[in-house]
């Protein structure tokens, strides 16, 4: 009898000889194409540094460099600061100067509302200036800036400096400001004792005076203006802000008063 024994185990498959032939074929091309290219790279970097050291050189030599800085426009703006943010050197090759990074540092600047910067050949840079407006003290918190006239917050170091312009206080105020105080000054009577105002809850408006009593005026959420026409009337006929502390405007067609 015989036994015949199967055996179970089969031979390992291997790649075809071309398939294998083939595949290292392209990986060796594939590397060679690759250590050309980075030498090509590295050539291109290297005549391109070659050519901005020539165009350098070329500029300076026929007097391309920069030589005067001139400021149109600067009136809160430090010009050493201005020329540092900048990074407008003197004897700079100035066809390299990259004009656009220029203007981008310069509009970052506290004061500067807009920025306008300009090469004039063969050796002067002019950068155009326009400048924020401050109209109004914000405070937020222990953080005091400023509000310009076209309603953007400036930061600057110093807003003490500033302490005669009206103040307003709170989170919010910043955007309210300007259309709210604007109004304010229509009522000669108040804006004339007017303190501060401080934007409660996000939503409305309280008035501080600076008269003897210090009175406080709470005005509506919604149309403070009516609030402020009832006010004017009251004031005519009971001097309001002269003999109360605290006038409560918040209810429709209400006068509220407390000594």
């Amino acid at each position: 009898m015989r036994i015949h024994h199967q055996n179970n185990t089969r031979p390992k498959r291997s790649l075809p000889k071309r398939l294998s032939k083939k595949f290292w074929l392209y990986l060796v091309i594939g590397c060679l194409v690759l250590a050309t290219l980075a030498f090509i790279w590295r050539k291109l970097d290297a005549w391109g540094h070659q050519l901005d050291v020539f165009m350098n050189k070329l500029q300076r030599q026929t007097g391309f460099v920069v030589e005067e800085v001139l400021v149109d426009g600067r009136q809160k703006t430090d010009k050493n600061h201005l020329l540092k943010t900048a990074k407008i050197h003197l004897k700079r090759p100035i066809l390299s100067l990259p004009l656009s990074e220029v203007h981008d540092r310069i509009q970052s600047l506290p004061w500067v509302h807009e920025a306008g910067v300009e090469r004039h050949l063969p050796d002067t840079i002019l950068i155009r200036l326009k400048e924020h407006v401050p109209f109004a003290l914000w405070q937020a918190g222990q953080k005091v800036s400023l509000i310009s006239s076209d309603g953007k917050e400036i930061r600057i170091e110093n807003p003490d400096h500033y302490a005669g312009l009206p103040k307003v206080v709170g989170v919010g105020a910043l955007a309210q400001a300007k259309p709210f105080l604007v109004t304010l000054e229509k009522y000669p009577k108040v804006w004339k004792n007017f303190h501060y105002a401080q934007f409660v809850g996000k939503r409305r408006w309280t008035i501080f005076l600076k008269n003897n009593l210090k009175t406080r005026i709470d005005l509506p959420e919604k149309n403070y203006v009516s609030a402020l026409e009832r006010l004017q009337k009251y004031e005519k006929k009971h001097k309001a802000t002269e003999r109360f502390k605290h006038i409560d405007l918040r209810l429709k067609d209400k006068v509220i008063v407390k000594k």
